[in-house]
């Protein structure tokens, strides 16, 4: 459930499942300044403790160029116990994102 002041709660009140938002349209940016209560990725959850631990004021634009939004997720399962062997983490592509119209949009 997402508290109450957060770019979470806004989000899910849309009632859209998912939706990406470039906060390169200066409207949007402009309406999602905040700062508002974002969730802390990665943190381990403590619900006892979960307003404390878990959210900070923050800016989305003035953090990222845009947020992808998915209102209903799962817990991940280790791919060691999902498929039943040990698996080697492979390297993971790094993209970087530059203004729309520049040369070398995505390296």
């Amino acid at each position: 459930m997402a508290l109450e002041g957060s770019y979470e709660s806004l989000f899910h009140q849309t009632r859209i499942p998912a939706f990406v938002l470039s906060l390169w349209d200066s409207d949007l940016a402009q309406a999602l300044r905040g700062p508002h209560l974002e969730r802390a990725i990665g943190v381990i959850y403590l619900p006892e403790t979960e307003r404390m631990s878990h959210y900070f004021r923050g800016r989305l634009p003035e953090q990222f160029d845009a947020v992808i939004h998915i209102d209903r997720t799962k817990a991940l399962i280790p791919l060691e116990r999902a498929c039943g062997k040990r698996v080697r983490h492979q390297k993971l592509i790094h993209l970087r994102f530059e203004e729309p119209n520049s040369p070398g949009n995505l390296r």
